[in-house]
């Protein structure tokens, strides 16, 4: 076979391949898709939101209006210092961040002990864990 003719023998071939995916895909029936009902919709008149628009809507109720029995230790935020005498980073009820160590109190509670994540604290005859929060949900 000459050049010539391979050539043409690999172009007739590529043309009827051609042909027949066009072919194939040229004649799908087409579907009509109905557009979509239009709706219309009213706006509502709304009151005020609440009485007090000063209040926030989502407050978290402070912390006095809980019973003394339901409020747990302080907020674990932190241990410092080394394990043999360590220091622990709390929230105290009123906000404030303080840092104590074994023995003394953060709103009624004593430190016990302290782990390397967790900080024991008792107030009576009650004894609680707080545990340091993960580093990516820090309070």
């Amino acid at each position: 076979m000459t050049r010539a003719s391979h050539w043409l023998v690999r172009g007739t071939a590529f043309v009827a391949a051609a042909a027949a995916v066009f072919g194939l895909l040229g004649h799908r029936p087409r579907t009509v898709v109905p557009p979509a009902p239009t709706v219309t919709l009213g706006v509502a008149q709304a009151g005020p939101v609440s009485e007090h628009p000063s209040e926030p809507l989502f407050a978290e109720p402070p912390i006095d209006a809980l019973p003394a029995a339901t409020r747990g230790p302080p907020a674990l935020l932190g241990i410092v210092g080394r394990l043999s005498d360590p220091l622990v980073m709390a929230r105290a009820k009123d906000g404030a961040v303080r840092t104590i160590g074994r023995g003394q109190a953060i709103d009624g509670w004593t430190l016990e002990s302290v782990g390397a994540d967790r900080a024991t604290f008792r107030r009576g005859a009650e004894a609680r864990v707080a545990v340091l929060p993960p580093r990516d949900e820090a309070p």
